[in-house]
């Protein structure tokens, strides 16, 4: 290294601070008339900074070289990917093949693979063609409780006509047959395939035949996409490997020995094909990126030099499952076996043969502090530099963020105007800044302790009002599970049933906690509903023949479980079938041994639902508001006078009291009531929730004179519901679980909109503190 090389070093808190500043100076030099070609930005360790560099030179507006492998290149992930969904076509890998936008199908259109994403998530497809089949099949709607919030919605498939149903098979088996390669041929057919049916390359374009075969056309949308030459460089280094494995093979094999089968030669074309290397663009249009022995190469006029801590240059030795350091070393003298043995030099023989390179200038730069925040020593290459060429070391602060002079992107110079308190900014930012003032005013409210404000689940536009009172008007019909949803969450209720979002996740084998709760209802309303027509009542005296009856019930139910309730049984099913069948004897006996004075009457009593000959029940406030409501019943249960008890399934743990059924937390046992009472006509002496797992009741209530809606309680849970139907119909939607995780004052444990929520300690207060002035 020329000793009139001036030197410089960064110590920074971060890799990007260290990327930001390196590229920051590159344009610096670019902009003082350097060429491309004259600088080189190196690292120990490419593979840290490679996706750092490239956003922020694409940021900067710098062009950047580098070397990378077939299997980073998106167009090539998507190739990979089609050649191997057959023969099983796994639900993920397909749908992905299917949303790519370097395909282009006819088969299937969009609407219709939106249906195959709900169709095979309501009965799960995991992989193999008749499983894509039997979710195209169609079925009979069964009255389901579509409102229970323990049981799902209707089914798609009994939506959906059996000649749309029929369509879409059509289309997805003539795309799974298009994909499906012949069983076994030669690698020069194989690759033909690849290039006709994927690629769209026609073998004989000079053919009169006026049909041309079906094609993905990949080529074609590689050339029309976002990044038509770095797609198109990828997929012609494949086309270059393929036509040297046909030439290669048609060399040593003849043809009769040429023939392999497809998983043969798909193993083959993946085991090379992501390691391929796709050479960089020339040095003389973008600066050169890369490993630190790209130095080695040729002089370099201007380098920089990042990831200079202890660790990454030179890195720890892989450990050695074999031999210790100290055995390496003696063995070849003591038994004379001959080891290699890792030569510390080769380090240092690359650092200062790299830096010989350099001609004018050398940046030197490296992450001070680590990802767990603690203090990163320096590499002994950078001391050795530093301390020999008196170099002083430039430590940027945590925290840190350019000045008006030194910002190199139009949102950092905004930034550094924001912080200068700058009133007025150049003109081609002025739509920016705007929208950064309003970010920043409303965060401001966001973090205030003033009650919620807009932005925070309040919808104060007039046109999104009229829509919701439209929408939940007077003859809309409600149902428990969604009022329950509002009381556990507003904002949750927004996303779910204003927006009516869907949690996107991948079908897996067994049952969820949804389907074995509905399988446990199944269960019971069989059990139930036949001791309810033998006249059999829950005591210790017909234990055993009630035992009996429910090993049938079980047995039945269980065998046709899968297909109803829509689940893949796994290795599994069997032993939960056992344990099911255990969890529900446990509870017989239980009751059994209570000896109740209640014979079995009403199982699965739907009101205002599909199916139900009554019609939804209008509850009343306490201040005459009226509201529809319907539902479905679990159980009914009556004296020998005709007196009711009400109970309520629970296939969870979770115990109710009745500030949860007041506060909007559990509104089926005191509302069913209500709706039994008058519907039926007949005193109703009690309702509670039975949580099976426990084997008790819970939030119990008791009516003395035969009358719910004369129970505090009850009309308490009326009054709740119609403040909610307010609320909604108000388009108030906060951030305010209920029940938040213990000790945090956050959200609840699992909620699937917890991506797209903003909950806290101060948002908690903020509605609190509006819902106590509203009150007053």
């Amino acid at each position: 290294m020329d000793c009139a090389v001036a030197i410089k070093a960064y110590a920074t808190p971060s890799r990007e601070t260290e990327v930001r500043i390196a590229l920051r100076e590159i344009k610096k030099l670019l902009l003082s008339g350097t060429a491309l070609n004259e600088i080189s930005l190196l690292v120990p360790k490419p593979g840290i900074y490679h996706r750092m560099v490239e956003l922020v030179a694409d940021e900067y507006g710098i062009p950047i070289s580098y070397e990378t492998t077939l299997g980073s290149n998106p167009a090539v992930q998507a190739m990979v990917n089609l050649l191997g969904l057959a023969p099983n076509f796994p639900r993920k890998k397909t749908f992905e093949a299917l949303r790519s936008p370097y395909i282009q199908q006819d088969w299937l259109a969009e609407e219709e693979v939106d249906h195959l994403v709900q169709l095979t998530r309501e009965r799960p497809v995991i992989s193999g063609i008749p499983q894509w089949v039997e979710v195209l099949t169609p079925i009979e709607f069964r009255n389901s409780r579509e409102e229970d919030e323990e049981l799902g919605p209707e089914k798609l498939a009994s939506k959906l006509s059996k000649e749309r149903l029929a369509e879409i098979k059509e289309g997805l088996l003539a795309f799974f047959t298009h994909l499906t390669p012949p069983t076994n041929g030669t690698h020069r057919e194989y690759t033909l395939w690849i290039q006709e049916k994927i690629l769209g390359l026609i073998q004989d374009e000079d053919s009169e035949s006026p049909d041309t075969p079906p094609s993905l056309n990949f080529l074609f949308a590689c050339e029309h996409g976002l990044y038509p030459e770095r797609d198109l460089n990828a997929i012609k280094t494949v086309l270059q490997h393929l036509r040297r494995l046909v030439d290669a093979t048609d060399l040593v094999l003849s043809a009769d020995e040429g023939q392999i089968f497809w998983d043969v030669y798909r193993s083959d074309l993946l085991e090379v094909i992501p390691n391929l290397r796709i050479p960089p663009v020339s040095f003389d249009t973008a600066v050169q990126f890369g490993a630190l022995e790209v130095g080695r190469d040729r002089p370099i006029q201007h380098l920089f030099v990042m990831g200079l801590s202890e660790g990454e240059f030179p890195s720890a030795p892989a450990p050695d499952p074999l031999f210790a350091a100290t055995e390496r070393v003696s063995y070849p003298t003591q038994y004379g076996i001959n080891l290699r043995s890792p030569y510390p030099a080769d380090n240092a023989s690359l650092w200062w043969l790299v830096l010989s390179n350099c001609h004018h200038s050398l940046t030197l730069l490296l992450p001070a502090i680590d990802e767990g925040g603690a203090p990163w020593e320096p590499s002994p290459y950078w001391e050795e530099v530093v301390n020999k060429g008196s170099v002083s070391v430039t430590e940027i602060k945590v925290g840190y963020s350019p000045t008006v002079e030194d910002a190199t992107s139009p949102a950092e110079l905004l930034a550094a105007l924001a912080q200068r308190n700058t009133q007025e900014v150049p003109e081609a930012l002025n739509a920016s800044w705007e929208a950064a003032q309003s970010a920043f005013n409303v965060m401001q409210l966001r973090h205030s302790w003033r009650p919620a404000p807009i932005y925070e689940g309040l919808l104060e536009a007039d046109d999104i009002r009229a829509v919701l009172s439209t929408r939940f008007g007077e003859n809309h019909s409600w149902s428990a599970s969604r009022l329950n949803r509002y009381g556990s969450c507003p904002f949750g209720f927004f996303a779910q049933y204003v927006l009516n979002l869907d949690e996107d996740y991948e079908p897996e084998e067994g049952m969820d906690v949804m389907q074995r709760g509905s399988l446990l209802h199944a269960v019971l309303e069989e059990l139930h509903r036949r001791l309810a027509v033998g006249g059999v009542a829950l005591s210790p005296e017909m234990q055993t023949q009630i035992l009996a009856e429910l090993d049938e019930v079980c047995a039945e139910v269980f065998a046709t479980a899968p297909k109803k309730l829509g689940f893949r049984p796994n290795a599994l099913w069997k032993y939960e079938q056992q344990e099911l069948k255990n969890l529900l004897a446990a509870l017989i006996r239980w009751e059994c041994k209570n000896q109740s004075p209640y014979l079995p009457f009403e199982q699965e009593f739907r009101f205002g639902v599909r199916g139900s000959e009554h019609p939804a029940y209008p509850l009343v406030t306490s201040t005459d508001e009226a509201f529809l409501f319907h539902g479905v019943v679990d159980r009914i249960d009556q004296t020998k006078n005709d007196e009711l008890q009400i109970l309520d399934y629970k296939s969870g743990s979770t115990r109710y009291s009745k500030k949860d059924m007041v506060e909007g937390l559990a509104f089926q046992s005191p509302l069913y009531a209500v709706v039994v009472n008058n519907i039926l006509g007949k005193p109703v002496l009690s309702s509670a929730y039975l949580l099976i797992p426990k084997r008790e009741f819970s939030g119990k209530l008791q009516f003395s004179d035969e009358r719910p809606e004369n129970d505090e309680a009850v009309q308490g849970a009326i009054d709740q519901v119609g403040n909610f139907v307010h609320q909604i119909r108000s388009g108030n939607f906060p951030n305010l679980p209920a029940k938040p995780s213990s000790g945090s004052l956050a959200c609840s444990t699992y909620c699937p909109f917890i991506s797209m929520c903003r909950v806290d300690r101060r948002s908690i207060a903020k509605v609190r503190q509006m819902e106590a002035q509203n009150a007053s």
